[in-house]
């Protein structure tokens, strides 16, 4: 315990020396000056300062992305500035800011494949974004995502959940979709994000390892085995009573399967009373960030087929309870020029000419 002490002594002792030098910096474009603060942002972490090492690592992130540092342009220190500029992501992810978890997580990834950067900018303005890191926050209890399909709202919403659970991997996710099809596909995505080699999640979370797994029963444990698992999967149809629960997340994604069903109002009616029944009443309270013990959070992401669908009547029923915790992010396929809300960088996405075929299809 001893040698603990002395050690945090001397690295807060090290900080202290360190700030006092880059405050007497002037020019703050220079190499020596991106190394004083970057050295800073990884010792506040290693002492658990957790505001300070997001500050710092700030700064990096700022000074690289916007090329405000001048130095001899070599391999070696391209590679140092590499290290230095994902990294400062990695301190920023592991505390729960949601963008800087996706870029660090594809890092390593060409930007035609990743699937974050090249839609980055229009999920930011359509507010999905801030909506999933407000939904992290614990600003909201419910948040909706009602979007045309094939746009990338799924894979948002796996990119949150590998997030919540990699920082919290005792509390527990539960997700849900219309089918076993489906949820099988949300269970592979994810372990093919933690274990697969292009993605960087054992960078981010070095920690964090898969204890337990099951491709069967559609489950995953991190760290240790637990009976409520830090990942579980059920299809609305099966429901989950008695064997998952619901502390850090519920996710619901397309619990209606198609427009066959979301015009017949008896399986409608049958889906809602599995959702309450079966689902929804797996979640639990949890100490959220103001110190409240509330229900995990929800976030449906949905394509929006009837005003009777669940995710319509979820909606009714929470913003009649605290309006102010509810979000409800509906954008159309076009914008109001009849241009599409959807057509992303690097040549990804759909035009208007995509939607028009598919309404007359």
């Amino acid at each position: 315990m001893g040698i603990i002490l002395n050690i945090e002594e001397e690295i807060r002792k090290r900080i202290d020396d360190t700030e006092s030098l880059i405050e007497k910096v002037k020019d703050k474009t220079t190499f020596a000056y991106l190394v004083g603060v970057y050295s800073l942002k990884c010792d506040y972490e290693s002492v658990g300062d957790i505001d300070k090492a997001c500050y710092y690592a700030d700064i990096v992130i700022d000074l690289l992305q916007h090329n405000k540092v001048v130095y001899p342009d070599n391999a070696e220190n391209r590679k140092r500035i590499d290290n230095m500029w994902v990294t400062s992501y990695d301190t920023k992810a592991r505390n729960g800011d949601f963008e800087s978890f996706c870029i660090a997580l594809e890092w390593n990834r060409p930007i035609h494949k990743q699937f974050y950067l090249p839609r980055a900018r229009l999920l930011k303005k359509h507010g999905v974004i801030q909506g999933i890191q407000d939904l992290i926050d614990d600003k909201l209890d419910l948040l909706v995502l009602n979007l045309p399909p094939r746009i990338g709202k799924t894979t948002v919403g796996l990119f949150l959940q590998v997030l919540l659970g990699g920082m919290c991997p005792d509390e527990s996710i539960l997700a849900a979709g219309h089918s076993v099809g489906l949820i099988q596909s949300f269970y592979s995505e994810i372990m093919n994000i933690i274990n697969g080699e292009e993605y960087r999640y054992h960078e981010i979370f070095p920690n964090n390892s898969i204890a337990n797994k099951s491709a069967e029963y559609l489950y995953i444990d991190l760290n240790k085995e637990r009976r409520f698992h830090t990942y579980n999967y059920v299809s609305i149809e099966a429901g989950g009573t008695g064997k998952v629960q619901a502390e850090r997340l519920l996710y619901c994604d397309d619990l209606v399967k198609d427009v066959e069903q979301a015009n017949n109002p008896q399986r409608l009616e049958k889906l809602y009373y599995n959702y309450t029944g079966t689902i929804k009443d797996r979640k639990i309270q949890r100490l959220c960030k103001d110190g409240e013990y509330r229900p995990c959070p929800e976030i449906h992401i949905n394509t929006p087929w009837s005003l009777h669908d669940v995710t319509s009547r979820v909606v009714r029923n929470a913003e009649e309870d605290d309006p102010e915790r509810v979000r409800i992010i509906s954008v159309p396929c076009y914008d109001e020029n009849g241009e599409s809300n959807f057509m992303y960088d690097y040549g990804k996405g759909f035009d208007k000419n995509y939607y028009k075929d598919m309404e007359l299809a």
